[in-house]
């Protein structure tokens, strides 16, 4: 969420991805099965975006960032600046294990960021529950928030990331509004022909990839069994 104090610093979040091991996340939680990538497009869709790079897992880099950004150590080892800690409220669903694991591998590399995490669970009702039923993913009560999501067909991200989609408008639970993006989805809208809207995809995970509203943890792959003779 872009607007609470302690992930509203772009460094922050950069240096939070830096900080996350996703290839330890893929093996070890995905059992091998996912595709690291900073970008969200799918890498079998026509509009996927395959050449800003992936951030590596890099500690040190990361407490250089927030060093740089004057995050400082406070006597109790978590960083602060300008009286707001680098101390976050996590929302997840309750039942999900996997998801679970993971926290808790996130949480022992951010930690040594000098961070820490109060991780709240909720049931799957309420967590994805509309807004005026107290659903926490519409909700503006937590720092960071972990969950499934999915591409569409086109490439158009403005119900997810638009300016105009803050919760109940819309599916921008992170809050994040940029000019540039903005711009790239709503040429989206008056292009027709896949070269253009690869353009405007490609101008959109550009600022995607520095803003760093969401940390792409894995690309899910899901696999599909069917009878050869069909």
């Amino acid at each position: 969420n872009t607007t609470r104090p302690s992930v509203n610093d772009p460094a922050v979040r950069e240096a939070l991805r830096y900080a996350m091991n996703r290839p330890e996340v893929v093996q070890k939680i995905g059992r091998g099965v996912g595709i690291v990538q900073d970008v969200n497009t799918p890498v079998t869709a026509p509009y996927a975006v395959k050449d800003l790079g992936v951030t590596p897992f890099d500690i040190a880099k990361a407490n250089a960032l927030l060093d740089k950004a004057g995050w400082k150590r406070g006597p109790d080892g978590i960083r602060a600046k300008n009286g707001v800690k680098l101390s976050f409220e996590l929302a997840t669903s309750s039942g999900t294990q996997d998801a679970d694991n993971q926290i808790e591998m996130i949480r022992s590399w951010w930690s040594q960021l000098g961070t820490q995490m109060n991780v709240h669970h909720y049931p799957p009702a309420l967590m994805f529950a509309p807004l005026q039923d107290g659903g926490v993913v519409y909700s503006n009560k937590y720092d960071i928030i972990i969950f499934v999501w999915s591409n569409d067909a086109i490439g158009d991200y403005s119900a997810i990331y638009g300016c105009q989609s803050f919760p109940p408008a819309g599916q921008n639970n992170m809050r994040w509004c940029n000019k540039q993006a903005q711009s790239a989805m709503d040429a989206l809208y008056r292009h027709f022909t896949q070269p253009e809207r690869n353009k405007d995809v490609r101008v959109f995970e550009q600022a995607y990839v520095k803003d760093v509203p969401s940390i792409v943890t894995s690309l899910r792959e899901d696999l599909y069994a069917h009878n050869s003779d069909l």
